[in-house]
């Protein structure tokens, strides 16, 4: 697998309709950098855990989850890591971040507490001519934060842990909105 330009996957095309596909497609206008937006993987219970809950870890499956994630996401070829304030976020993409080389940058507008109308303005900027980014936020900030991008209820985005989102995002802003496979 590997990321090309139109021109590339041109020049390494065999039949002449993967061309012609490949030609209408350069004629578009350019999408923005994808943003996928991941909720952190299993942390266990917050009632079994007695410590603050800024800093509850991922528990075994979590962590099984978080190295699944890692070979998924990087196949969107990430230039940028962030994530929510809390242990759980960034372990998430611990994994991630040792096989790519990268950094996690740790952005309190993705906590659960945060405005989603801030974060929302956020995602938008990191769209834009910086390469693909991974978020790890939490469950509670998911929903109204792509309610606010894409619209409708909160309730339609509701994320499993360990699972997400791929945002791309269009010239104008919109944004079209798929499941993370």
């Amino acid at each position: 697998m590997a990321w090309l330009t139109p021109e590339q996957a041109q020049e390494r095309a065999s039949y002449e309709r993967d061309v012609m596909v490949l030609s209408a497609f350069a004629d578009l206008p350019a999408l923005r950098d994808p943003v996928l937006l991941i909720r952190h993987a299993r942390a266990g219970e917050p009632e079994h855990w007695s410590g603050p809950d800024e800093l509850r870890p991922l528990d075994s499956v979590g962590q099984a989850r978080a190295v699944e994630l890692a070979a998924t996401l990087a196949c969107f070829g990430p230039a940028r890591l962030m994530s929510a304030s809390p242990l759980r976020c960034t372990q998430t993409l611990e994994p991630l971040a040792a096989s790519l080389g990268l950094d996690i940058a740790v952005e309190s507008a993705f906590n659960e507490s945060a405005d989603a109308d801030i974060a929302a303005d956020l995602v938008r900027d990191l769209s834009v001519g910086t390469g693909a980014t991974v978020i790890c936020s939490q469950g509670k900030m998911i929903p109204p934060l792509l309610a606010t991008l894409v619209g409708g209820e909160p309730t339609a985005y509701a994320t499993a842990k360990g699972a997400g989102w791929v945002l791309c995002l269009g010239p104008s802003g919109g944004v079209v909105l798929d499941p993370l496979p």
